[in-house]
């Protein structure tokens, strides 16, 4: 599961779309079943696939999902993604201050 949340952000980079949905629709599905941690990458790697894209509303609503998850689990390189991918999200659809507050909770 980890490898296509990869593979769809590696396809977003490249700007095959169409595939790098796909595959991340794939790791999703299967994070869901998984444990929480799981989850949670597949999640940042949707997100940041959907930066790459451009598509900054797509990116926000799974770096939201994946702040609320990280809110719930220990402290982490993985939490602290989460949250430092809502501040990005935030701030590039012109929330910089709510982005600051963010980013300063996340280290």
């Amino acid at each position: 599961m980890p490898m296509l949340a990869h593979l769809g952000t590696a396809q977003a980079m490249l700007g095959q779309l169409s595939r790098a949905r796909t595959s991340v629709k794939d790791a999703l599905d299967a994070g869901r079943l998984a444990p929480p941690a799981r989850l949670l990458g597949a999640l940042i790697y949707a997100g940041l696939g959907e930066i790459q894209s451009g598509d900054f509303r797509a990116a926000h609503a799974f770096a939201r999902e994946a702040h609320e998850l990280a809110d719930g689990l220990a402290p982490s390189s993985f939490t602290a993604a989460a949250h430092a991918l809502l501040a990005t999200t935030r701030l590039e659809l012109g929330n910089p201050q709510q982005a600051l507050v963010l980013s300063t909770s996340a280290m």
